[in-house]
């Protein structure tokens, strides 16, 4: 069977996605809107206060909508934003410290580790978490938990594990509402969906275009600081957990300034890259102009360039349709690979023998 075949038979696209990641791409809008009402009527035992930082606390899909929290908001928040992908905590983190302890399953160990810490240096905690010993510890210590619904795969649920932070940081006076721009973003990808769905065929589905494209390549996916940076870091998430591929990210202007020589040398390696640049409506101009310039000197000896433009007004609007068309183009690689995206069996393995001790 071709690979436009295959992607355009729904009923093989069905038998490769035995656990509907597709179907959990499809909902993202409606788990936005889920979210987004379980965080406005949660009840805060956090209150308003001058916080001197923010910590998002977490690992993987968890700790990803920390990394879009912070590109969101790091030009209009007057206190800095950290994500801590480890075990305790930074040494700043005190009192005046808002902790969000991130876990989808509620039992991430780095995570749990991180939770304790902060108890133990009394910053206020915010638990987002889908249930397990998070949970019920944070129960335990009259510490807010925004409960959010179990039985997703982690990085399918980046929904209910960013807007419940966004929200909740608004709540407590630290940024502006967002709730405009929350109806935009569930719009455009609403819309979004009708064209990139498994029902349009290859012709005119962009996403299965660009994944039939990928296809015995490795994807370097590039954004620029602070603003794609954390969605390109989402693309090479996905396309390890869902299409079971290497892939790399880096950012502008960061990258002019190392990455850009590595393309000189291993002309047979790089023919195997492709370049998946993320194209954002707010891109500084200088930006812009390294974009285009590190093309023309380097990203030619790769095998594609691709491009992905950011769609509607909001920034929010933006980070979320360049992510939502990276998850199904993560997702279509896969079923061309014969592979059910949501399993981690590598991952699950690796947490069986730590627990082992």
């Amino acid at each position: 069977m071709s690979q436009t075949v295959l992607l355009d038979d729904l009923s093989a696209l069905q038998e490769r996605d035995r656990n509907g990641m597709l179907a959990a791409i499809h909902e993202l809008p409606e788990q936005i809107e889920a979210a987004t009402v379980l965080a406005t009527e949660a009840e805060l035992s956090v209150s308003r206060r001058p916080f001197q930082n923010i910590l998002v606390a977490g690992m993987g899909g968890s700790a990803i909508s920390g990394d879009l929290l912070a590109g969101l908001i790091y030009d209009e928040a007057g206190l800095p934003l950290l994500v801590h992908r480890n075990y305790g905590i930074p040494a700043f983190v005190g009192e005046d410290t808002l902790v969000f302890a991130a876990s989808y399953s509620g039992n991430t160990e780095e995570t749990m580790s991180s939770y304790r810490a902060a108890k133990a240096r009394r910053a206020p905690v915010i638990a987002v978490t889908g249930g397990g010993q998070l949970e019920k510890e944070a129960r335990a210590n009259g510490d807010t938990v925004i409960k959010i619904p179990s039985g997703l795969q982690p990085r399918a649920a980046v929904g209910y594990l960013f807007f419940p932070m966004l929200v909740a940081v608004a709540r407590l006076g630290l940024i502006r509402d967002y709730g405009a721009d929350i109806a935009e973003t569930r719009e455009v990808l609403k819309e979004m969906r009708e064209s990139l769905g498994p029902a349009v065929p290859v012709a005119k589905n962009p996403a299965k275009a660009m994944a039939e494209r990928l296809v015995g390549r490795i994807p370097v996916i590039y954004g620029t600081f602070r603003y794609t940076d954390a969605v390109a870091m989402r693309w090479k998430g996905q396309f390890n957990e869902n299409s079971k591929t290497p892939a790399f990210f880096h950012s502008f202007p960061e990258l002019d300034h190392n990455e850009i020589m590595g393309w000189e040398g291993l002309e047979e390696l790089t023919k195997k890259l492709v370049v998946i640049l993320l194209r954002g409506a707010e891109d500084l101009e200088p930006n812009v102009r390294r974009i285009q310039i590190t093309w023309d000197l380097a990203l030619g000896k790769a095998d594609q360039v691709l491009e992905v433009h950011s769609q509607g007004r909001s920034r929010l609007a933006q980070l979320f349709s360049l992510l939502y068309f990276g998850d199904f183009v993560s997702t279509y690689l896969a079923l061309l690979l014969g592979k059910d995206p949501s399993p981690v069996e590598t991952i699950q393995g690796l947490k069986k023998r730590l627990a082992q001790g």
